[in-house]
């Protein structure tokens, strides 16, 4: 199984991220926090892509590039 390298060290914002993440995740609603995590996986999702040098233009366009 192929593993990404973790930072060993955060930035003082990814702290602050996930302090703010902390804190503000168990007032939220189940309906948020769903759309928090589909939003957060949606944002890895485009980043493997970039990071891959596959497309990332939305899929409308695609689909309209290719009529």
């Amino acid at each position: 199984m192929a593993e990404t390298a973790v930072k060993e060290v955060m930035t003082d914002k990814e702290r602050k991220i996930m302090r703010t993440f902390g804190e503000v995740i168990p007032k939220l609603t189940e309906g948020e926090k769903d759309y928090l995590l589909g939003l957060g996986e949606g944002m890895r999702v485009s980043i493997s892509k970039t990071a891959t040098g596959q497309n990332t233009a939305p899929a409308a366009v695609q689909i309209n590039q290719s009529l």
